[in-house]
């Protein structure tokens, strides 16, 4: 599927609904932005906190966009519920690709290394 297909999906599945998504956007910049702004006071354990609690918010943004679009009924605010009520699933995917990704990008360096090591063998 082309960009211009996948576009033309997304016109077509929100047909009527653009409204109550832009609300949507909305809403979700501006509990972010104040969260953001609040937790970045404090020092040390604010950014911390800021990065525990964006994942479950954006994963409820996500899944209030898929109810929109399946024309379940949603409010502007389900996102925070959608998302803290899964805060242990959101944790646990998120995990599991972060050990998915770490686990390629430890063999390339350990590969660079040897590498290194290999190359300079050879000019000393």
């Amino acid at each position: 599927m082309v960009s211009s297909e996948l576009r033309a999906n997304a016109r077509e599945a929100l047909r009527g609904k653009w409204g109550k998504a832009a609300l949507l956007t909305l809403c979700y910049f501006v509990i972010v932005f104040v969260i953001s702004f609040l937790l970045n006071l404090i020092p040390v354990i604010g950014p911390i906190a800021q990065f525990i609690i964006s994942a479950p918010i954006g994963f409820g943004f996500l899944v209030s966009f898929i109810k929109l679009k399946r024309n379940e009924d949603i409010t502007y605010t389900d996102f925070l519920n959608i998302g803290f009520s899964h805060f242990g699933k959101v944790w646990g995917v998120f995990g599991s690709m972060l050990l998915k990704m770490i686990v390629p990008v430890v063999l390339v360096i350990i590969f660079i290394i040897l590498f290194i090591v290999g190359i300079s063998r050879f000019y000393i």
